[in-house]
């Protein structure tokens, strides 16, 4: 069982514990929500390696085109490599890969920082990564690592969770290999 479905398990009892839950995520909110502008962008590391702990999402777009749009799909083949990870389920592979469209996303994100946000659009619906069964997901890239948004947004997403939102999205991390170039972690939301 992965940390992050073990979290999902665990609920407030009390309405004391939901009333702490929002004064944090308010309070979280509060102070992360105003941003400056990043002072330098945040460039994939060409030599990075796995980290050995995260399941390894794979895209080839057709042809290797980049992902310049947020208005136009590109066609593109992925795979899972769960890495020998328990708790993951690898899906596709590299002789034998799964279809998929996928633009760019965003707004702030997509225009102000090199770690781009997608949109993807999967040819079946999947179960990515233990999560509800969709054909639509996003690849969230928590750009702005100096504002700790990797924290903010989980801890966020999971505050909402335990206080009963009707709406939270489930986010499971996974690295990302686009066409040939590791670019780092994501989230798959």
């Amino acid at each position: 069982m992965t940390y992050a479905s073990q979290c999902l398990m665990m609920k407030p009892q009390s309405p004391i514990n939901r009333l702490l839950a929002l004064l944090s995520l308010v309070l979280m909110l509060a102070f992360t929500a105003c941003h400056d502008e990043p002072e330098e962008p945040i460039l994939p590391q060409p030599d990075a390696t796995f980290s050995g702990t995260l399941p390894v999402l794979y895209i080839n777009t057709e042809g290797g085109l980049p992902i310049v749009s947020q208005d136009e799909y590109l066609h593109a083949d992925w795979w899972i490599d769960n890495l020998g990870l328990e708790g993951y389920e690898s899906m596709g592979s590299r002789e034998e890969p799964l279809g998929m469209l996928i633009k760019g996303r965003g707004n702030w994100s997509w225009r102000h920082y090199y770690k781009k946000p997608y949109r993807i659009k999967l040819d079946e619906k999947k179960k990515l990564l233990g999560m509800k069964k969709s054909r639509h997901f996003i690849l969230m890239a928590h750009a702005d690592q100096d504002r700790n948004d990797f924290l903010t947004n989980t801890v966020g997403f999971e505050l909402s969770r335990r206080i009963g939102l009707a709406y939270t999205p489930a986010q499971e991390p996974v690295e990302v290999v686009l066409n040939g170039q590791y670019i780092g972690l994501y989230f798959v939301t």
